[in-house]
């Protein structure tokens, strides 16, 4: 008797020195993820899942191994079982069940806060766990049962937009925790369970990215270590794990959904990976693997009183879009199959849709069957009955779901609809880049399952809702012109996009020599098509872009720059006419009340005018098309006042000149046509003109009395 006592001791002691990696011959597989957490801080999970027909999994602590220099231990949080509801056994019991079927139990592993020092180096941080072993039931590689299993996840290393840094996940001296990624993760426990000889459609890999990256979904090799792979049977390979010989459909993942379809011609446990890889603009910055068999099992008809009428088919699953809400689009496959739907919605928008499932046919017992419905998203409510507006993973208002049932339950006999709503604002947009809100991509995913046995036949839609709050495209450039005209300041032109709906105002930005913008002014009147640019020192701008906003100026579009400048100014010499040299067409023009009348063969940069009249000059180059100012000329025969007038001194060297006499105007412009002194009144009794600030050079007084104008030349040294 001692010696049997001795013995359960040492037995005893001996499994509690065994090391803390789970093993057992039944391990089905699993995946480990990370979260980022408010404080900068990441949390680790693994999921284990083991077949119910084996040995119980070790709820010991299990360690993660990785290249990022820190320990990560994880503790088990939760353990449930997840296993078909089955009309003719509605409480299964996982102790019961058959090995190799897909009975499974699901084993939660978590970390406490983790600090990651600096960041991932470009193969990234690798995280992993290992054990041995498969079971002995897989059918398409060699030797399951002697075959590990090496789970893994990848972080990669995040860049700020426009930098080649990548930036730090925290500093272990100093304690500072900047976390910038949480990884994917699955939404559901794999339901595996597939009928042979079937057209079948899984769901079980669906993810979900708090982040809203983009994710990309592949099969990959499941491994026994870091780099080597399952020992694969003939036939088989990770990108074709199930059957695809005659009277088989291979598997096929599509990328963008993760939804795996085929039809297998065998019974049997499969082994799979699913790598989930989740991108930010260009950069891949994490991926994780979901190593788990698909289970096809035989689903002969049940044998029963209404056995003839029986149908062993997934229940009839469609969406019914709400008139007032946003119209929904079907996005197909190549082969016309249904692969998700599209909504695309802006803040202040509802969506609303109701969903409808349906299975009329009996069991073979002659039950009803039942429907049981699932709804997963980041915006839906995650409250036991989806009804709260407040809570859900990420930012409110939530979407919520309602059943039609008397009870609001989510489980119906024969027919379940179940009722979509969701208000969207500008929570839901995504953070700015570079002064655009980039669309924010919101998946739905709702399933409705029955209680078929052997397998739950079940149905799926999944609703993509792209977000983006909508701005009207930028103006028209095409034929805009940056006009330089006599008072030397730079005036650009548009042409306004006629989408007055999505226009909140135009915000006008100077391209700088070192070709940097420059925000200069915000106009709030759509139907304004010029401005006049008084702010840039002269010579400092090289174009203009015109930008617009929407109402809520949280979206932008920028105008293609503004670069053609025609110097529009023109001046008289007391002969004739002249416009800037050097462009490709001229074209002078008499100005009137009603427009501009041609001057024939006046195609010079400078005109001699025969009669008074206004004057001016439309002037082409490149895409650049432009009218000038109109001066008015008068001839000579009547200048006797302008004979009498006379500058003093000239050449000047003082601050002010005075001239022969007053009751006239007078302004600068230096030989480009620049306005350098403004208008000023030159007295009669005190006709001076204050010139202080002028540079040594040669510039033009241009003298106004009524509508005669005349112009003399002042020399400053």
């Amino acid at each position: 008797m001692k010696r049997k006592l001795l013995t359960l001791i040492l037995l005893l002691s001996a499994t509690m020195l065994m090391p803390t990696q789970a093993s057992a011959s039944h391990l089905l597989g699993g995946e480990i993820v990370w979260r980022c957490q408010g404080n900068g801080k990441y949390v680790f999970t693994m999921t284990l899942y083991r077949d119910c027909g084996g040995i119980n999994l070790s709820y010991a602590s299990q360690t993660l191994q990785n290249n990022a220099g820190v320990s990560i231990v994880l503790d088990s949080i939760n353990s449930e079982y997840l296993l078909p509801s089955c009309y003719l056994n509605t409480t299964p019991s996982c102790s019961g069940a058959t090995s190799g079927e897909g009975s499974m139990e699901k084993v939660t592993y978590q970390s406490g806060e983790i600090l990651l020092h600096g960041s991932p180096p470009p193969s990234g941080w690798h995280f992993s766990w290992n054990s041995c072993c498969r079971p002995n039931t897989v059918t398409n590689i060699t030797s399951p049962g002697s075959q590990s299993y090496f789970l893994r996840a990848y972080m990669y290393p995040v860049f700020q937009t426009g930098s080649a840094i990548a930036l730090s996940a925290g500093d272990t001296t100093t304690g500072v925790a900047t976390c910038y990624d949480s990884s994917p993760y699955f939404l559901e426990g794999p339901q595996a369970r597939t009928c042979s000889n079937e057209d079948n459609m899984l769901i079980n890999n669906l993810g979900l990215d708090s982040d809203l990256d983009s994710l990309y979904y592949r099969f990959a090799e499941p491994l026994i270590d870091s780099s080597t792979s399952v020992p694969w049977d003939t036939g088989y390979s990770a990108l074709s794990p199930l059957p695809s010989g005659i009277g088989a459909t291979p598997a096929q993942i599509d990328s963008l959904t993760g939804v795996i379809t085929f039809n297998s011609n065998m019974i049997g446990s499969w082994a799979s990976c699913v790598e989930v890889e989740s991108w930010r603009g260009n950069y891949m910055i994490g991926k994780v693997y979901r190593d788990l068999p698909i289970f096809t099992l035989s689903c002969a008809t049940d044998t029963g009183l209404c056995a003839n009428n029986a149908v062993n088919e997934a229940p009839s699953f469609e969406i019914v879009n709400d008139s007032a809400s946003k119209p929904i689009s079907v996005i197909q496959s190549l082969a016309g199959d249904t692969l998700f739907y599209k909504i695309y919605a802006a803040p202040g928008d509802n969506i609303s849709f109701t969903l409808n499932a349906l299975d009329l046919t009996p069991h073979a017992n002659c039950q009803s069957e039942q429907l049981s419905f699932v709804g997963f998203g980041a915006t839906l409510s995650d409250s036991s009955n989806y009804s709260s507006t407040t809570s859900c993973l990420l930012s409110g208002p939530c979407a919520t779901l309602s059943a039609s049932t008397a009870n609001g339950a989510f489980t119906s006999n024969d027919s379940l609809s179940v009722d979509f709503e969701w208000t969207v604002t500008t929570a839901h947009l995504n953070p700015i880049v570079l002064g655009t809100i980039a669309p924010a991509i919101y998946p739905f995913y709702f399933k409705v399952t029955d209680d078929e046995c052997p397998v739950n036949k079940s149905s799926s839609i999944i609703v993509i809702v792209e977000v983006d709050d909508p701005v009207s495209a930028a103006p028209n450039v095409q034929t805009s012109c940056i006009s330089i005209d006599s008072t030397g300041y730079p005036i650009l032109n548009w042409s306004p996009n006629p989408d007055t709906v999505n226009w909140g105002a135009y915000v006008i930005y100077a391209i700088d020599s070192s070709l940097n913008p420059l925000a200069l002014d915000t106009i709030n009147n759509w139907s304004t098509a010029t401005y006049t640019d008084s702010l840039s020192a002269a010579g400092s701008v090289v174009g203009y872009i015109v930008g617009t906003t929407n109402p809520t100026f949280s979206s932008w579009n920028y105008s293609q720059p503004i670069t053609s400048i025609i110097n529009t100014s023109i001046m008289f010499n007391g002969i004739q006419f002249m416009a800037t040299p050097g462009y490709s067409f001229y074209q002078w023009v008499l100005c009137d009340t009603s427009g501009y009348i041609t001057i024939p063969s006046a195609n010079a940069s400078t005109y001699t005018p025969t009669q008074t009249g206004d004057y001016g000059v439309l002037i082409i180059n490149g895409t650049c098309n432009i009218v000038s100012d109109c001066l008015s000329y008068i001839p000579f025969n009547i200048t006797e006042f302008e004979r009498s007038v006379y500058i003093y001194p000239n050449p000047s060297s003082v601050d002010v000149v005075s001239f022969s006499r007053g009751g006239f105007k007078a302004r600068i412009s230096d030989l480009s046509g620049k306005v350098v002194v403004s208008p000023q009144e030159i007295l009669t009794d005190h006709p001076m003109l204050d010139i202080t600030g002028l540079a040594k050079g040669t510039y033009i007084v241009v003298c106004e009395s009524g509508d005669f104008i005349f112009r003399k030349t002042l020399i400053v040294i």
